[in-house]
């Protein structure tokens, strides 16, 4: 039987994330998989900023991919 555990918590200093189990079973195997919040400002592109970026343009050169419509 697998127990799934969803819980929030902070990082720590040096990166380190405590996380309990309700039902801990000594010498039971778990997996454990950490997904980390970015601040917004990481993910966020307005369209200005798009256009000055390196983004655009990107394969303008390149001779192995032809221009589509």
């Amino acid at each position: 039987m697998t127990l799934a555990v969803r819980t929030k918590t902070s990082v720590q200093a040096g990166g380190r994330v405590e996380i309990r189990s309700p039902e801990p079973t000594p010498g039971a195997s778990a997996e454990v998989i950490v997904l980390v919040d970015a601040p917004a400002s990481q993910h966020v592109m307005t369209a200005a900023s798009l256009l000055e970026s390196d983004w655009v343009g990107l394969w303008e050169d390149r001779a192995d991919i032809v221009d589509n419509a």
